[in-house]
């Protein structure tokens, strides 16, 4: 599955990814490096936990923590700007 990164929150290590169907994942990542609005990832973003994400846009893999799925923008954005 791939997705768009289109919130991002570095202080708090927090981005949210546009999937299929006008549903986003709220992804915590230790360290958010070069991840940009935009950017395209893959990955199992549809499930909880963890995962290994890819960061196509930067050709970079990434370990992650999947928080929230299935969410709308409003709720994602919530979340990722807390």
């Amino acid at each position: 599955m791939q997705g768009t990164v289109t919130y991002i929150n570095k202080a708090v290590g927090l981005f949210a990814v546009l999937i299929a169907n006008n549903n986003y994942s709220v992804i915590e990542i230790p360290e958010t490096g070069d991840i940009a609005i935009g950017d395209l990832i893959s990955g199992n973003l549809d499930s909880l936990g963890e995962k290994t994400l890819k960061n196509l846009a930067k050709n970079e893999v990434m370990s992650v923590y999947i928080q929230s799925i299935h969410s709308t923008s409003t709720n994602a954005r919530g979340v990722v700007y807390r």
